[in-house]
């Protein structure tokens, strides 16, 4: 019941947000996985906050937009990955991740540990044709859950 939730919520999302223009945010929540909801962002005048699994799922949708990613970091040389969850970093399931290019903001502490992360996603499919999408010019780095 909760995997038919969730690609419902997914069905939904991606269809919204593909619909909506480049200057406009989407009327329903861009696959951050809660459904019903208005866009998930983290400020009012921030780009959305949308789930690895949608962005992995369907890459062209968001291709070129701004977007929020939630995702496990490993940093390290010539391997810079947002992976979905810890044991798909630990197994190197590079089809659950995305690969990341311009990571200016990250420092190495952020490494191994969920962050969310603020950047361009680009639909191609990584280093080595490996990954789910790319996230480019990476603006923000912050470890994840947010402090209120």
């Amino acid at each position: 019941m909760f995997v038919t939730r969730l690609m419902a919520a997914l069905v939904l999302s991606v269809a919204t947000y593909a619909g909506a223009s480049d200057a406009s945010k989407p009327a329903a929540n861009a696959g951050a996985g809660v459904s019903g909801s208005k866009v998930r962002t983290l400020h009012e005048d921030s780009p959305p906050l949308v789930s690895l699994v949608a962005l992995i799922a369907n890459p062209a949708v968001f291709d070129k937009k701004e977007i929020h990613a939630v995702g496990y970091l490993n940093l390290g040389f010539e391997d810079n990955v947002l992976y979905l969850s810890a044991a798909d970093a630990q197994n190197q399931v590079s089809s659950n991740a995305i690969w990341l290019r311009g990571l200016r903001s990250c420092r190495t502490e952020s490494s191994g540990r969920y962050v969310v992360l603020r950047g361009v996603f680009v639909a191609d499919r990584g280093a080595k044709n490996l990954f789910g999408g790319t996230l480019e010019r990476v603006s923000r780095c912050e470890n994840w859950p947010l402090q209120q």
